[in-house]
């Protein structure tokens, strides 16, 4: 939290007159918070949120993008909500949730809550499911070009299995850049992907930001 607020105070300072986005990993409202513990922490993150609401009036050409808990009567979602000029609305609501830890806690959106989809805002696995071929995934609208995915990537899919033992840097990179040809393999229309990434405190693996991008002349995946 604190990061966003000093990114953007000083962003703002920079180019006061400039429109500007800022994109934050998956679930920084809670970040630093067991993910058992997240049904208990509605009163934190809507302190946290008011906090961001509160600074983005001091920028109002700013967009504050921001992964976080979405407490609905229907279940709690891990969600993006957009921020500026003092409002908040939900912007995107993740799709695809493989961990059966996260079933337990959040709740799947079955639908995209996305109006404008040619720069689609996605959460995490949701790289993977938009990737997949079967029917139970979601797919990409046909006038996506870029993506712009909130990450905690480097987390344990399934408690007990062998890939969830202490995280492996090179694994999960492997994981992400798998992800992303699978992508740019199904969806001739995907020029690029901007993943914005975090990690837990229980590894010391550094985040995974990249851009990721379609070469013009041999379909390769450029870092």
């Amino acid at each position: 939290m604190d990061l966003i607020r000093q990114a953007a105070a000083q962003a703002a300072a920079d180019h006061p007159t400039h429109r500007l986005v800022f994109v934050s990993p998956e679930l920084m409202t809670t970040a630093g918070v067991d993910l058992p513990e997240i049904p208990n922490q509605r009163d934190m993150v809507d302190a946290r949120l008011a906090e961001l609401q509160k600074l983005s009036t001091s920028m109002p050409t700013a967009e504050l993008v921001v992964g976080t808990p979405e407490y609905h009567p229907d279940g709690i979602y891990n969600s993006l909500v957009i921020i500026q000029n003092g409002t908040r609305r939900i912007l995107e609501r993740k799709r695809t949730i493989f961990s059966s830890a996260e079933q337990g806690i959040f709740t799947a959106s079955n639908t995209l809550q996305q109006r404008c989809t040619r720069t689609l805002s996605a959460v995490c696995a949701d790289l993977v499911g938009y990737g997949m071929q079967y029917p139970q995934y979601p797919k990409l609208p046909q006038d996506t070009r870029a993506i712009h995915a909130s990450c905690c990537w480097a987390t344990p899919l399934e408690e007990g299995a062998l890939y969830a033992a202490a995280p492996d840097k090179e694994r999960y990179t492997r994981a992400l850049m798998r992800a992303l040809g699978r992508l740019f393999a199904r969806y001739p229309q995907l020029q690029q992907v901007i993943v914005v990434d975090r990690t837990p405190p229980s590894t010391a693996i550094p985040p995974l930001n990249c851009v990721a991008q379609r070469s013009t002349h041999n379909g390769i995946i450029e870092p």
